[in-house]
């Protein structure tokens, strides 16, 4: 969605949810999936809860303490294998959710109270579209991502340089989910992208973000690894998939240092770790 250069929609006028009584819960269901994200993840939960009826968390193997924080704050938390996938996790969100509107989010990722308060008015009252693209805000280190042409400083995240993501949408026929990470959605999709005035935030570190490209092609070993031999579904497509990723990304580039130190890391991955059950053919 980074290249979306379609007009803002029009949106639908509620006046009423300029009363400070008016209860601001929308029939949606805030889904996401986490591993490690103790630092964060409360701060995501706490901030959308007003706003949504149901909120599911995915815990994907947390070895901190994300699954109490999840427990505490969300509706629902189910525990998964980390598979990096996000395919596997987004069909499950969606299955399980009880609501017809679904909002994406991220522990990483912080909503302005402006851009929550008309969720309500999106979901009820909007006819024509089935899925709400926000224009996304990147900040490093709590500065906002930003460059320099002349003496214009020049962001990301506006209509001159979109970076429109789809996060609020309707489980509608014809409508699937995939990429790896980002929550896109294809197929019978409807778009409204929102003026950018609605917008949210995504907020890392400079050494967090410089390392998820090379943590998650270091995971795909590690899952190879993990699950190699595993005739189960859908552990063995994927891992044909990362089999495939791995092989073409060594193909197309030079080893960084950091991976060829993964295979003595490997060494220190006791055979326990591997699931028994999965090990091996069903």
């Amino acid at each position: 969605m980074a290249g979306l250069v379609l007009p803002p929609c029009n949106l639908p006028r509620d006046r009423g949810n300029d009363r400070k009584d008016e209860k601001m819960t929308a029939p949606i269901s805030a889904l996401t999936w986490a591993y490690n994200e103790q630092d964060r993840l409360e701060g995501a939960l706490t901030e959308l809860k007003p706003y949504v009826d149901e909120i599911i968390v995915i815990d994907t193997d947390s070895t901190d303490n994300t699954m109490e924080i999840a427990n505490a704050h969300a509706t629902k938390v189910i525990k998964k294998p980390r598979l990096l996938c996000g395919d596997m996790y987004k069909e499950t969100l969606a299955n399980e959710a009880k609501n017809d509107w679904l909002l994406w989010f991220y522990a990483d990722e912080r909503w302005p109270k402006k851009t929550l308060e008309t969720f309500k008015t999106l979901v009820e009252k909007e006819k024509k579209y089935n899925c709400f693209a926000f224009m996304r805000h990147e900040f490093l280190d709590d500065i906002r991502v930003q460059w320099q042409e002349g003496s214009i400083t020049k962001f990301h995240g506006t209509l001159e340089h979109p970076n429109y993501q789809n996060r609020l949408n309707n489980k509608a026929e014809g409508l699937y989910y995939t990429e790896l990470v980002h929550a896109e959605v294809f197929g019978n999709v409807k778009v409204c992208p929102m003026p950018p005035e609605y917008y949210f935030e995504h907020r890392k570190s400079r050494i967090g973000q410089e390392f998820d490209n090379l943590r998650t092609y270091v995971w795909m070993k590690h899952l190879i690894w993990k699950y190699e031999g595993c005739e189960i579904e859908p552990y063995k497509t994927y891992v044909n998939s990362y089999k495939r990723i791995v092989r073409e990304t060594l193909d197309s580039r030079k080893e960084h240092i950091a991976e060829q130190e993964w295979w003595k890391w490997r060494e220190h991955w006791v055979a326990e770790e591997a699931i028994p059950e999965l090990k091996g053919t069903a």
